[in-house]
């Protein structure tokens, strides 16, 4: 996987609000454009659609080609095999095996996954040729996170990337936002004899500034 995660204002560090080149549709741009062709990028939708891109693509000949291009297809899909669940550390070859099984509950599936994937390889024909017939896989996923002063409740209640807390799991963008407020909480040790401060009581809270010689020496 090649993941994107997009700069943010939280009130912290020395860098702050991104350049208005950089948001999510210009990075989609980016990456289709060195994957050689336009990505669909609108197929699977993960969370809210302005904080997540998802497309799984097939890497041929130093290209990637987007292989989940149908919404439609998609959605059937996921009705019908949502119950099956596979371990990626098993291989693909065992992994392709599991849903073929199970395509004896929905045949159906065969017929469209022949009508459905022939067109597209057959259409990538000239790369699989040229790079011999060797193919990876490659998803490339963008976050595009929330400033700490421009957070959007619909988004957050939408929010498919969470960090977990002592109240429950919160948005990455808002614990962003707040994250003194969660990580330096004190913790009530289980016998209730003690209390343990994250944070001593004679730090300060301001940031320290690291210059980059410091970081190299």
């Amino acid at each position: 996987m090649a993941s994107f995660q997009l700069q943010a204002d939280t009130g912290r560090g020395v860098l702050h609000q991104r350049p208005d080149p950089i948001s999510l549709e210009t990075v989609q741009k980016k990456v289709s454009q060195g994957a050689g062709n336009l990505l669909p990028w609108d197929t699977i939708l993960i969370g809210h659609p302005k904080c997540h891109t998802y497309v799984p693509t097939l890497a041929v000949n130093g290209k990637a080609f987007g292989i989940i291009d149908d919404a439609h297809i998609f959605s059937d899909f996921l009705r019908d095999f949502s119950h099956v669940t596979h371990d990626r550390r098993e291989g693909p070859m065992k992994i392709v095996w599991t849903y073929l099984k199970n395509c004896i509950r929905h045949p159906q599936w065969i017929f469209r996954a022949l009508t459905y994937f022939l067109p597209r390889i057959w259409k990538i024909k000239k790369d699989l040729i040229a790079g011999k017939g060797r193919t990876n896989k490659i998803s490339f996923f963008i976050q595009n996170f929330m400033d700490k002063d421009n957070l959007d409740s619909e988004r957050i209640d939408a929010c498919s990337f969470m960090v977990m807390t002592k109240e429950g799991p919160v948005s990455m963008c808002k614990h962003n936002a707040n994250r003194d407020d969660y990580i330096l909480q004190p913790i009530q040790i289980e016998d209730g004899s003690k209390t343990f401060y994250p944070l001593p009581s004679d730090r300060k809270l301001e940031p320290v500034m690291v210059e980059a010689e410091t970081l190299v020496n």
